[in-house]
């Protein structure tokens, strides 16, 4: 029974990325997945149940591995270097869902939530995004520790919001480049010159903050 479970999920999870929330019934998933909507109910409840459920299984996942490489990173007051691995150890475990096609459906939907944090309809910022988010801060307050909480809060954003629009728009930047391969999460480097960048300008700019 287990397995249905699963299935529900990952019908769910095709057919919320294609059409959004609103644009999907409990009946579409149950169609999409081959059971009776009363198996739903069952397993998940409502349909905003169901949809939190994706998040508290796949998010998780990355997640945890996240926290594991950012509880192996040294952190050491002022140093690039070191946030130079915080920044790799939050990011690269998001990045590389990426590389596997089969990610694409809950990259959709985690693009999607991550764009409209600041209207949390369903609330997947608050429980799943906004704790993990204070983890990474905490951390970054230790190589930088002359930073306030608001500080924080505006240059963790300063990590996240680069990563997730290099996850939503790899496909117009293949429209851009005309038609020529442009497959930036599989290119050579492109990942590491990504968070190159976001390293570079972030040490940057609280460090010219703190000079003055």
């Amino acid at each position: 029974m287990g397995d249905k479970r699963e299935v529900i999920l990952k019908a769910a999870e095709r057919l919320f990325s294609r059409s959004g929330f609103d644009g999907v019934s409990i009946r579409d998933i149950a169609a999409e997945a081959g059971v009776n909507s009363a198996l739903i109910g069952y397993y998940h409840g409502t349909k905003e149940s169901l949809y939190r459920s994706l998040f508290a299984d796949r998010y998780a996942l990355f997640n945890e591995e996240r926290l594991r490489l950012l509880g192996q990173t040294e952190l050491v007051a002022y140093d690039k270097q070191c946030l130079a691995a915080l920044v790799q150890a939050w990011s690269k475990p998001l990045l590389q869902l990426l590389q596997d096609e089969s990610n694409h459906d809950f990259i959709v939907l985690l693009s999607r939530e991550s764009g409209e944090g600041s209207v949390d309809r369903h609330h997947i910022v608050r429980q799943f995004f906004d704790p993990a988010a204070r983890s990474c801060m905490a951390a970054m307050g230790r190589v930088y520790p002359h930073l306030q909480q608001a500080e924080l809060a505006l240059y963790y954003l300063w990590i996240v919001t680069p990563v997730v629009n290099f996850i939503a728009n790899t496909q117009r930047a293949a429209r851009l480049a005309e038609g020529r391969a442009c497959n930036l999460p599989a290119a050579p480097g492109s990942i590491d010159r990504l968070l190159t960048f976001i390293t570079e300008g972030l040490h940057a700019a609280i460090m010219l903050n703190h000079r003055s």
